[in-house]
Parts: C-alpha cells; structure tokens; sequence
C-alpha cells in the first residue's frame, strides 16, 4: 500500500530520520494541518537542514496539492504516498472500518512497515502542532536507550500536574492490561515519540491489535453514552452513527468484545489503543523524555521571554495562536511568514 517516491534516495544517510503523517477527510481542507505542518517544519530547519523528513500522507490525489508541495520543495521534505486510509483500514478490521474512517487521526501507527522498509534506523514521529527551538539531534544524541521515548500523558500518575483518575483510571487500564494478557503500557502521548532499535516489524504486527481495540472501545462508547463528567469532551466521530446502525453492524460476539474506555476523554481512543498495542511487544522498553527537553500543552507558557532552552514543544491545537504568537516574540526566525 503505498511506495517511496524515488526522490527519497537523495537522503544518503537514514539512521535517524524525522516523520509527519497526514490525513483529513475528504471535504476537509486541511488548511489549518498544513499550516501548522509547515510551522512545524520550519521551526525545525532552522537549526537543522540535513536531518531526512518525510511526510506519510494518506491524502487523496487531489489533496497532494500545490501547497503541500511547495512545502516540500521549500524545506527539503521526502513526501511518500500510503495509498488510500480506507483501504488500510478495511484490510486490517473488515468489520469496523466503515465506523473507524471517521477517525481521522489512527494512520500513525500504520507508517511502521514503510519506514522498515526504507532501512530507517531510528524515527522521531511528530504530531503537526509541534515546534522547535533546538536542533532536533540532541534529542537523538540524548535518548538512546530505550525502544521508546515520549512524554507522560497529562494527569497520568507519573505527571507534575498530578493524578486525575477521572481523566484516565490507570487501576482501569491495568485492569484491562491484565485481561489481554499483555504488559501494563505506561500512559504517553504520542504528539512526539522517538522509535529505537528497528522494531519496525514488531510494531507493524501490532497495527491489527491497535486498529481492534480502537473498535472494541468504540462499540463499549456506543453503548453506553458520556455521564455528566464526561459531557465536556463530548465523544470521537463515528459513535453516534455506530449506535444509529448497531443492529446492521454488530453482532452478539462483536457485542461481548466491547472494552470499557478508562478515560473521560473518549477523544483519545488511539492513544489509550497505541498504549495496549505497545505494552504488546516483547520485551519492549519504555522511557519518558525530560521536561526540559520535550514540553506540552500548556508548559511553554512557564517559560520566560527569554529564549526557550527546550527542544521542542508539543503544543496541541487549542493553543495555536498562543504558541505562534509566544514563538514569534521570542525566536521571530524560527516560524514561516504568512
């Protein structure tokens, strides 16, 4: 499904190489993505113009567009086309995939293989609303050990800002952990991860595991509606219609398979998967990035006005502006004119 465009050899070395991967819907723009793709991008070649970048893009033909290319011409970017997300999705969960296309965000997970096959030695796989402030290989030269690296997730029992059991029951997911018969993942967001040790086929073989338990979420989500403390995340895509054609799409066994969601926010279904699919492998290594190398969300606003000292921050989409506005005053080179 999908090949690398043959422009890709122009990269010599690929023992470290940094991803992006990109889908919207169809009647989707994307405007805002590439925007924040191109951020992303530029903020990184600032200090960094050789390291390979390449951009796994699920996108229709036609939204292989002018402006993505130009963003590839600008900044050096190797772009490799994954084919259709429907078709990896209907090969992998025949039953579900229908309910899951309207997850827009599970294609991350479905880049190992291609970057096995292109004899990646290790990969840094960014979300689009990430930026940089430092070159990207001190976080190559510092996390070496481990098979993975990222952060905590926010208000996991290993976060600074405390344990919310109500946001993510950890007992939950060890419970669950237990019942699958696989090793208890630690909670990490998967905005900026770093992949050691070419496990590529490993993790590759895990994409079916990923992909059901999203269903097997999704089906108990159906079932039983947000309670009141849940109301503010509201629900992913695709469960009210999932309820609307349940008695066409779900059988009895389908039904019984159900996985009670751990978390308030049902809007993380793939990470809490990715966590499971992960805790999977054998013998798999796991370690946190420091705060003071990789920040999230909110923690860029502790900073000063003076030059961040960080290396890159994932920001989430909510504060975009904030982090563009923030950047601009402090590093006005590191972001691309509009």
């Amino acid at each position: 499904m999908g090949s690398v465009k043959s422009d890709c050899c122009r990269y010599d070395n690929l023992s470290r190489i940094v991803c992006y991967s990109l889908f919207f819907p169809v009647g989707h723009g994307g405007s805002d993505l590439l925007r924040q793709l191109e951020t992303s991008v530029a903020s990184l070649r600032s200090y960094n113009s050789d390291i390979p970048v390449i951009v796994f893009s699920y996108l229709p033909p036609a939204h292989h567009s002018a402006v993505l290319n130009k963003i590839a011409y600008r900044y050096g970017l190797m772009i490799r086309d994954q084919g259709s997300y429907d078709v990896w999705l209907s090969t992998f969960l025949p039953k579900g995939w229908r309910i899951l296309r309207h997850y827009p965000v599970l294609h991350k997970f479905m880049n190992f293989a291609a970057i096995g096959s292109i004899g990646a030695g290790r990969a840094l796989l960014l979300d689009c609303d990430t930026i940089f402030a430092s070159n990207v290989d001190f976080l190559f030269d510092r996390y070496h050990a481990a098979d993975i690296y990222a952060r905590e997730e926010p208000t996991c029992k290993r976060s600074h800002y405390g344990y919310d059991a109500e946001y993510l029951d950890e007992d939950m997911l060890a419970a669950i952990s237990r019942s699958e018969g696989i090793g208890m993942p630690p909670p990490f967001n998967l905005g900026v991860m770093l992949f050691n040790n070419r496990r590529w086929h490993e993790l590759h073989a895990r994409l079916p595991d990923f992909l059901t338990y999203v269903w097997r979420f999704v089906l108990w989500m159906a079932g039983n509606p947000p309670a009141a403390a849940e109301q503010a995340f509201g629900e992913g895509p695709g469960v009210d219609l999932l309820r609307s054609e349940w008695a066409q799409i779900v059988t009895e066994s389908e039904a019984r398979s159900a996985l009670r969601f751990p978390s308030s926010n049902r809007w993380i279904s793939e990470q809490v998967a990715a966590w499971l699919a992960v805790g999977g492998l054998s013998n798999g290594t796991y370690s946190d990035f420091a705060r003071s190398d990789v920040i999230q969300n909110g923690e860029f606003i502790e900073q000063s006005r003076q030059r961040p000292n960080w290396i890159v921050c994932h920001y989430f989409s909510q504060n975009a502006g904030r982090i563009a506005a923030w950047m601009h005053s402090v590093t006005p080179n590191a972001v691309p004119e509009n």
